[in-house]
């Protein structure tokens, strides 16, 4: 009686977290990849430059998220307003792709690049609010100079994230030039 009363047990507790680890495969991921620091290049980086670099590089952390932040977001992508500012000289310095949407976005005024059904970039505005929720939630800002943190539109209307944690590197070491971070909705 008693170990019929353990194997069901044991069987009831083994369904309970295979139905836990079912239900978590199914929540939203983002996948975000910047350069690092004040990065500047001679040459204009694309959207697919920036996909392929994406692509090629590992995992640097994992940060998780609020279900009702990621709802934001993607609305925020979705309700993004398309503008026609072809003579943009900026390139992007940050590459986010979710399961329904690719897009990059500039460092100064919120200008992204969003991708359409046909392969092809859309440009469009973000609002500060989104463009530094995925700033802030990916620790973009950890990899910021102060001259270029305190002049990002987010920062100056929503001040700076409380886990803020300004990233240096030793004298001896190279700088870190980029950074791949995967945030999981929970």
């Amino acid at each position: 009686m008693i170990k019929s009363k353990i194997t069901l047990c044991c069987t009831l507790l083994t369904c309970i977290v295979l139905s836990m680890g079912c239900n978590n495969s199914n929540k939203q991921e983002f996948t975000v990849f910047y350069f690092c620091g004040d990065f500047e290049t001679s040459a204009q980086i694309t959207c697919a430059d920036f996909e392929r670099m994406c692509m090629a590089s590992e995992y640097d952390d994992t940060v998780f998220i609020d279900s009702d932040v990621a709802e934001q977001i993607k609305n925020a992508v979705a309700d993004a307003q398309p503008t026609d500012d072809s003579q943009n000289p900026l390139s992007p310095i940050m590459y986010v792709k979710t399961a329904d949407q690719d897009l990059c976005l500039n460092r100064i005024d919120n200008l992204c690049w969003i991708k359409q059904d046909n392969g092809a970039y859309r440009l469009s505005i973000l609002s500060n609010e989104v463009a530094y929720l995925l700033k802030c939630k990916s620790k973009y800002y950890n990899y910021l100079p102060d001259d270029i943190l305190e002049s990002d539109n987010g920062i100056k209307q929503y001040g700076v994230p409380a886990d803020y944690n300004k990233v240096q590197s030793k004298k001896t070491e190279k700088p870190k030039e980029a950074a791949k971070v995967l945030i999981k909705v929970i």
